[in-house]
């Protein structure tokens, strides 16, 4: 490979460690025998499928010369379902696990931004996005950031609102995309030339030509909160890469899966 002529950046979010469908590092997937329950094995053969596409398509993409978590790395206690989608119960094992994956995308620098208090704290009473920056040698994480990658500024934060309404997805995005411009006229905030946003666990973008604005998919399957609550709401899988060139250009990539084993149909009743 010759020299690269841009930094290459990954945006990661809704790793949800921890939890049945979260992205699971091979040290903490459990490979129940033939006799162990369906439900056992289908979780077994979900999260080996799950790291199999995660580290191929990884290979990809690799290098990263960044590489940014836009929160929700943990599943946390699970309190609104008791604990019974988890299959890492322990906070300091969840960020064990979350922590092999930062390590596994191996990028030369890593950044954080924090998640939503549900998903957890460790033993300690400590994020446990600090947790995993901490080990990392990464610095603390923040509330929202402004991360400047060669002259293209990005602002980056968890939350984001939704919509079930189709034509109303975007609206959230490009309210906050009106907000900062406002206090960049100020001079409290720099001028942003891409939002970063997760939370929802479903790809969405929109934006004109001085600016763009992502939604991340999740590294997350299916589970009863977004079953029950979402309307059409099947989670996208995947990540993003941009590439930021030293022109100010910059290019980027959905980077998504397809479960088809997930898919539904209908049933004859």
């Amino acid at each position: 490979m010759g020299i690269r002529q841009f930094t290459r950046v990954g945006f990661f979010a809704d790793t949800h460690a921890g939890h049945w469908s979260g992205l699971t590092s091979r040290a903490w997937q459990n490979m129940p025998n033939d006799a162990a329950p369906e439900k056992k094995r289908f979780v077994a053969r979900f999260q080996a499928s799950c790291m199999d596409w995660f580290e191929s398509t990884l290979a990809q993409w690799k290098p990263f010369d960044k590489a940014i978590f836009a929160g929700d790395l943990t599943d946390g206690k699970g309190i609104r379902k008791a604990g019974n989608e988890l299959v890492i119960p322990d906070m300091d094992d969840q960020v064990d696990c979350a922590t092999d994956i930062v390590k596994l995308i191996g990028a030369k620098v890593n950044r954080f931004v924090f998640g939503t208090n549900y998903h957890g704290t460790t033993s300690d009473g400590s994020d446990v996005e600090s947790a995993i920056a901490k080990a990392v040698k990464a610095p603390p994480p923040e509330d929202f950031a402004f991360f400047k990658v060669r002259s293209t500024t990005f602002h980056v934060k968890h939350h984001i609102g939704g919509s079930s309404r189709e034509q109303s997805k975007f609206t959230a995005l490009a309210a906050s995309r009106v907000n900062i411009a406002l206090e960049a006229e100020k001079g409290r905030y720099p001028k942003a030339d891409v939002l970063i946003r997760a939370h929802r666990h479903q790809f969405s973008f929109c934006g004109r030509r001085d600016w763009l604005g992502v939604v991340l998919p999740g590294l997350q399957g299916p589970s009863s909160f977004g079953g029950r609550r979402m309307d059409g709401g099947e989670p996208d899988y995947g990540f993003v890469v941009i590439d930021v060139y030293k022109d100010g250009r910059y290019t980027w990539h959905p980077v998504l899966a397809d479960f088809p084993a997930l898919a539904y149909s209908a049933q004859s009743i």
